[in-house]
């Protein structure tokens, strides 16, 4: 976006016991992604300046929104029902019940929250327009929530408007911590996610561009992530894009098409788990560079950790691991079961591990702010 003497940056402080933005929920199981979605800062502006849901969202168009992540939060999981003792609608308008008892049909889902997490998020844009959201978040319309109407915020959500400077990445940066940081738990600085383009090193999509909240449509968009100092303090942050690896060219639009036919091909589900997929795995690398859709698993992050982590100790190279087969007879074979238990392990295994890491963490901080 064009800087000039009308832009500025519209900063605003995302807290609270729980925050749930959902990107990629799926029927029954409601996702929640690491750091809030442009369609949940949208919604919550929207609702603050009393906007109906029908009404068009051409206006955000112009907005670029990052990310400062200040505390990561825990993730939580919660079990909710829906439908018991009224029913829940079918597709043709009646009410469903149960074929055996023919009472009103109950639905388990399961939903996901961050628990004790802190964002600072910034929009660049026209500055009469963020004025505008400004003073709705500070008298707004309808209460705001944190991606969920369960998830109110413990402080005000308006932060400040920067009227100085159209930076992003340099805002971002710069400005002041939350005075309910913990410094002591981020020794790598803090993670920044910023607006990009699709040829953008590193760059990841995100389906949140909100053009319509009912009936719900929304556009793509594209990210990247890097880890900055905190601010006052200098560290080494090192390179965090993303590197080649055995000729693939992970920046590619030719890796980004065949990627998202194999997500498409998945439901955008990790094969192995069921959950949410964050990224595509390699079971060889002997076509890279010009990957066959067959030669990629939809996995999540936890699985493809796991998977790697098995593949590194068996010291492989361009063949890799299958955890989860194209072909339900190679599936039923006793070398797969014996694979499926290793990986199985292993996330156990990673599981515990950042538990333990954790608690370390949270030890190290508690008795740092003691000594202070």
């Amino acid at each position: 976006m064009a800087q000039g003497h009308d832009m500025a940056i519209l900063l605003l402080r995302l807290e609270g016991p729980l925050q749930a933005w959902g990107a990629g929920s799926k029927w029954t199981y409601r996702s929640t992604t690491r750091e809030p979605s442009f369609s949940g800062v949208v919604g919550l502006i929207c609702a603050a300046l009393g906007y109906d849901r029908k009404a068009p969202l051409d206006e955000f168009a112009c907005l670029q929104m990052g990310v400062r992540v200040e505390r990561e939060g825990e993730l939580l999981m919660d079990y909710h029902t829906a439908g018991a003792g009224y029913g829940l609608m079918s597709a043709q308008g009646k009410v469903k019940k149960t074929a055996t008892t023919g009472e009103f049909e109950t639905l388990v889902t399961r939903r996901e929250y961050l628990c004790d997490a802190a964002f600072l998020v910034g929009l660049s844009g026209p500055l009469e327009r963020l004025l505008e959201y400004a003073a709705a978040l500070e008298k707004p319309h309808y209460p705001p929530f944190l991606g969920r109407k369960s998830c109110p915020p413990s402080r005000p959500v308006y932060e400040a408007l920067m009227t100085d400077s159209a930076d992003l990445q340099q805002v971002l940066s710069l400005y002041k911590l939350s005075d309910t940081a913990l410094p002591a738990l981020c020794p790598s600085g803090l993670r920044l996610v910023l607006p990009a383009t699709p040829d953008t090193a590193g760059a990841q999509h995100r389906n949140d561009l909100p053009l319509c909240f009912l009936p719900r449509r929304f556009a793509s968009r594209y990210v990247v992530e890097c880890r900055i100092p905190l601010p006052g303090a200098t560290i080494d942050c090192g390179d965090h894009t993303t590197a080649p690896r055995f000729g693939v060219r992970y920046n590619s639009a030719q890796w980004r098409r065949i990627a998202d036919e194999r997500l498409r091909r998945d439901g955008y589900l990790c094969v192995f788990t069921g959950l949410p997929a964050d990224c595509v795995h390699h079971i060889t690398y002997a076509h890279a560079g010009d990957e066959r859709v067959g030669e990629l698993r939809s996995l999540s992050n936890l699985c493809h950790d796991a998977v790697t982590m098995l593949e590194a100790e068996r010291g492989m190279t361009e063949t890799r691991l299958d955890p989860f087969p194209d072909d339900p007879a190679l599936r039923a074979t006793p070398e797969y079961a014996r694979l499926a238990a290793d990986v199985r392990g292993k996330m156990d295994e990673i599981l515990r591990d950042r538990l333990t890491s954790d608690v370390a963490r949270a030890k190290r901080a508690r008795a740092l702010e003691g000594s202070g």
